[in-house]
């Protein structure tokens, strides 16, 4: 686990010994900006904000090796300061900030791709949406919250309307796209705010007994 807080970087160690943070160096001050972390092969992923200077861009992508407690900066565009982080295959997918909402007049969705952290290199994925796309969207706004495990990229409403509610999941291999309806049951008021994620985990394990 990583603490960021200001200027100060801790580390804890989760193991059966004895819980405690240690501090370590970072040669450039930041602090995250992105949609949340991602993790992928050792390494923690995330959009910062630096104390820019003239030779010195103020938005990179920090890298932090688990292992060897790292930091790596790769510089970065500012348009891609608020971008989704996924794991696309095993190497870090960003979706440009720019591109959160989507509607049925959406016709493609662009994702970088980070192919070699060590000699940053990147590649650009441009995906066109097939034609059922607009007849599953219609008129409603869509944002994306993250990628599956199948590259499935996942489209949720921000908002429950009429008691309905579905995500969109878009194969980005297949180019496929289907909508998957949610049964919530009385929803209290119509344009009630709605938060999705991809891949929750929640340990159902009861703890001790009776």
């Amino acid at each position: 686990m990583v603490l960021r807080k200001s200027n100060d970087f801790r580390v804890l160690t989760l193991g059966t010994g004895e819980l405690t943070w240690r501090k370590i160096e970072c040669s450039i001050p930041h602090w995250s900006v992105s949609r949340g972390e991602k993790c992928i092969n050792g390494v923690v992923y995330y959009i910062a904000h630096c104390d820019a200077t003239r030779f010195q861009k103020p938005y990179k992508l920090v890298c932090f090796d688990i292992r060897f407690e790292k930091f790596k900066f790769l510089d970065v565009d500012s348009e891609i300061w608020g971008s989704l982080l996924v794991n696309f295959e095993g190497k870090l997918g960003i979706i440009p900030g720019d591109a959160f909402f989507f509607s049925g007049e959406t016709t493609k969705l662009v994702m970088w791709v980070l192919d070699d952290v060590h000699n940053e290199k990147w590649s650009k994925h441009i995906y066109q949406f097939p034609s059922l796309w607009k007849n599953l969207v219609g008129d409603n706004s869509l944002k994306v919250v993250g990628l599956t495990g199948t590259c499935e990229i996942v489209f949720s409403p921000s908002y429950i309307y009429q008691d309905a509610f579905y995500v969109i999941y878009y194969n980005v291999v297949k180019n496929t796209v289907r909508r998957a309806e949610i049964q919530l049951g009385v929803v209290p008021d119509s344009g009630l705010m709605v938060g999705t994620s991809v891949d929750h985990v929640e340990n159902m394990e009861v703890l001790g007994s009776s």
